[in-house]
């Protein structure tokens, strides 16, 4: 990909009854800066309630 990210809608649970879906996710995400490659076909999800934080240096957003 070429740095965007690919989000699909949540799929329905097969059984009403088997729990949560997830309330956002993103599968297939590329991201290079340069010729760093930093992410290569990552995935995330996270369901309705969960809490998630990424942490560590922004250092090219503050060159910009």
């Amino acid at each position: 990909m070429d740095g965007t990210s690919s989000t699909a809608p949540p799929a329905a649970p097969a059984d009403p009854g088997a729990g949560p879906v997830d309330a956002v996710a993103a599968t297939g995400v590329d991201r290079a800066f340069g010729g760093v490659q930093a992410l290569r076909d990552a995935s995330f999800a996270a369901r309705p309630g969960e809490i998630h934080a990424l942490a560590g240096r922004t250092a090219p957003a503050r060159a910009r």
